[in-house]
């Protein structure tokens, strides 16, 4: 058997989201802003939508339609062909008369009468012969009837013939058409079709005729049928250009509807005659989008363009001047877009193709979801913007931007107001009546009727609680999808039972009790400088996991009389150590999904700091050292959570083994902390202000004076707050700042 061929190792796969993030940031917004135009795009009227509109009797219209040119109304399609039809059997049918044919049944006749007076006289010769029946012959050839009855079967035959006489398939022909007009050299005639004479008429009229007179009538009939010739001949070519020329002539408008003038009102009722001059104008539309003025079908569109990026404009620049920070992470400003583009397309869907009322469109799934997922003021501005575009694109009119508008802003206060999943609707519940009231106040302005306000007032009830519940479903797709959390997540994590914190209690008890005081200090500093308390507190919950894996290495883990391990250990081995702890923390936050948010904070908790004891213990073994060698790889907190954490964490180290705790040796502490992270640099990144720092660092006081008041000084200090290096604002930033 032959060995098989090594292969060379495939390259590993590099993850989609990997390869997503390696994109120019610039990319990113470009395609962002591209993805929220084109959906934007999809509410404007466009000249090729027409076959997409819908018109039903009986339907709610959702906006005002006002026509844009003059134009005819058009009959309804069957009552047009009525109109057509009938002035189609107006028209005569053609026909044309031929003497040629009089001339021959004349002719028939004679040579009959000459036959009979042969067979009648005693010169008769046995091979005369007449095509007739024998009880016909019997009247002509015995006894004293011939002469009156061929004297009333040529009178006949003349009043036959001059009348006109039709043979059965023509008749046929003639039979959708009420009268004839009779093209003679003479002169033309009109008759009713009626007065032409068939076979069948021939025969009532020979009955008729041969009672009065006193003669054999089947004889007579006979006879006048063996010699008439028809004589009229039915002309198709000219019948049928009488009757375009008549169907042509038909007016198919019913009416005339004027440049400027209103077709339907919002929210009216589609009637019957509303219907079909609302098909007339989408009809002449449509035919002027075909071979109208290409200005005129440009300019409108253009219009509406110009008010969508207008619109985005303002928008990007409020991000850009109110939450610059959103424009650096893909993540979040991907989130914001294509919530935006959800609730214009369902406005499209739900506005231009199924033709619903505009208050159906769910503006406050963006209110909610922002709210939860960013902050209130940028879920305000991300509701105006579809609010706009709705109210102006698709034509939703002020109504709707005053009920739905309302709404919104309501929406984003009750939100900010909800703790668990479970308050969704006890809070949202509100909505409704306050939808409803602004459409009453909306109503009595405008002096609507009130069976149309009863029946948008179903539909304005009932946008606010579908809305929640489309913001409930995407909310746990977005957290996973964009790496956000809502407050409504965070506080599930706070639960002390979860299996992480139950491993950290077990397994590292004075690090989870240090970890549940340091989420106490971030929280209350989180209050007074307009961070989330409740991402703060989380992130302090679970910044010092990483612990597990090796708590009896920290000092808040060893027991009295334990004598400190890292006094074995090289100063470089205690190094890694502490820095093995924030990889772990990553590593197991990942593993147990949290948040990313609650993820770099475990990852930014000590920012750029000096391990104290380690580069002091290196110090003192070599001079030549380098105190960079022992910083935290960092980075620095990029968001207020994690600082306040950062802080937090250090008073609480330090505080832990100071000597006679009391309030006023605590705030000397505090400030000499705080004082040392402005002047390392590590507080740069977080957004922090100087009065924020200020307020955070009285914030911490009260606290530790409560937990550490009475406490004995330990003989362990922290491994990296109580001994921290502070460095010399002269020196260089040790991530290469001057």
């Amino acid at each position: 058997m032959n060995a098989a061929v090594p292969t060379p190792d495939a390259p590993p796969r590099i993850p989609l989201r990997e390869r997503l993030r390696s994109i120019p940031i610039r990319t990113h917004r470009i395609l962002a802003l591209a993805v929220v135009v084109l959906a934007g795009m999809t509410l404007i009227p466009w000249p090729w939508s027409f076959h997409g509109l819908r018109y039903e009797l009986g339907r709610v219209q959702p906006s005002t339609v006002i026509a844009d040119f003059d134009f005819p109304v058009l009959k309804e399609p069957l009552e047009l062909e009525r109109e057509r039809a009938a002035r189609a059997g107006d028209i005569p049918a053609e026909v044309m008369r031929s003497d040629s044919a009089s001339t021959t049944a004349y002719a028939r006749l004679d040579e009959l009468m000459e036959k009979v007076r042969t067979l009648r006289s005693a010169r008769g010769r046995g091979d005369v012969l007449l095509p007739l029946s024998q009880e016909t012959l019997v009247p002509l050839l015995v006894g004293d009837n011939a002469g009156p009855l061929l004297h009333e079967v040529e009178n006949l035959l003349q009043d036959v013939m001059q009348r006109g006489f039709v043979s059965t398939d023509l008749a046929g022909q003639l039979a959708g058409f009420r009268s004839v007009r009779v093209r003679d050299p003479l002169g033309d005639v009109t008759v009713p079709r009626e007065q032409l004479l068939t076979p069948d008429r021939v025969r009532e009229l020979a009955r008729a005729r041969a009672a009065a007179r006193g003669v054999p009538a089947e004889a007579m009939a006979e006879i006048v049928l063996f010699c008439a010739v028809p004589n009229l001949v039915f002309d198709p070519t000219g019948t049928t250009e009488m009757v375009d020329q008549a169907v042509a002539g038909v007016d198919p408008s019913a009416g005339r509807v004027l440049k400027g003038e209103k077709i339907i009102g919002a929210h009216e009722r589609i009637t019957g005659e509303k219907l079909r001059v609302l098909l007339s104008y989408e009809y002449w539309r449509h035919e002027r989008g075909g071979s109208g003025s290409l200005l005129a079908v440009l300019l409108p569109m253009l219009g509406r363009l110009l008010l969508l990026f207008l619109a985005l404009g303002l928008f990007v620049a409020y991000v850009r001047l109110n939450r610059p920070e959103l424009l650096e992470h893909p993540d979040d400003f991907w989130l914001l877009a294509l919530l935006e583009s959800l609730v214009l397309v369902s406005a499209a869907v739900l506005v231009r193709a199924l033709q619903l009322p505009p208050t159906f469109v769910p503006v406050a799934t963006v209110s909610i979801l922002v709210t939860l997922l960013f902050d209130e003021q940028l879920a305000l501005a991300a509701s105006m913007l579809p609010l706009l575009l709705v109210a102006v694109l698709a034509g939703a009119g002020s109504q709707f931007i005053v009920v739905i508008g309302v709404g919104a802003i309501a929406t984003v206060l009750l939100t900010h107001a909800v703790r668990q999943r479970t308050q969704f609707f006890q809070h949202l519940s509100l909505l409704p009546a306050i939808h409803l009231g602004m459409l009453v106040a909306v109503a009595l302005v405008d002096s609507d009727p009130l069976a149309g306000l009863l029946r948008d007032g179903a539909v304005v009830a009932a946008n606010p609680l579908l809305s929640a519940a489309l913001a409930l479903f995407l909310l746990p797709h977005a957290e996973a999808a964009f790496g956000r959390c809502s407050d409504i997540s965070l506080r599930e994590f706070q639960d002390l039972n979860r299996p992480l914190l139950r491993r950290l209690m077990m397994g590292a008890p004075g690090t989870y009790h240090h970890s549940i005081l340091v989420g106490a200090l971030a929280e209350s500093a989180a209050l007074v400088s307009a961070a989330n308390p409740v991402l703060a507190r989380v992130i302090g919950m679970y910044h010092d996991i990483g612990k597990i894996a090796k708590p009896e290495y920290f000092p808040e883990n060893i027991g009295i009389g334990v004598r400190n391990p890292h006094d074995k250990l090289a100063p470089s081995m205690t190094r890694l150590i502490l820095e093995s702890h924030i990889r772990d923390g990553v590593a197991l936050a990942r593993e147990e999904r949290l948040p990313r948010p609650v993820i770099e904070g475990i990852r930014e908790h000590h920012g750029i700091s000096v391990m104290g004891a380690a580069w002091r213990k290196a110090r003192k073994q070599d001079a030549a050292a380098r105190q960079e060698e022992y910083r935290y790889p960092g980075p620095r907190p990029t968001r207020r959570e994690s600082a306040l954490v950062l802080l937090a964490n250090e008073v609480e180290q330090a505080a832990r083994g100071l000597e006679n705790p009391t309030p006023s040796r605590i705030k000397g502490l505090v400030h000499r902390v705080v004082q040392d992270n402005l002047e390392s640099w590590n507080l740069d990144d977080s957004g922090l202000s100087l009065s924020d720092i200020a307020r955070v660092r009285d914030s911490f006081v009260p606290i530790l004076a409560a937990a550490f008041r009475g406490r004995v000084q330990s003989d362990r200090g922290s491994d990296d707050a109580n001994f921290r290096e502070k460095p010399s604002r002269r020196g260089s930033d040790p991530r290469g700042r001057r």
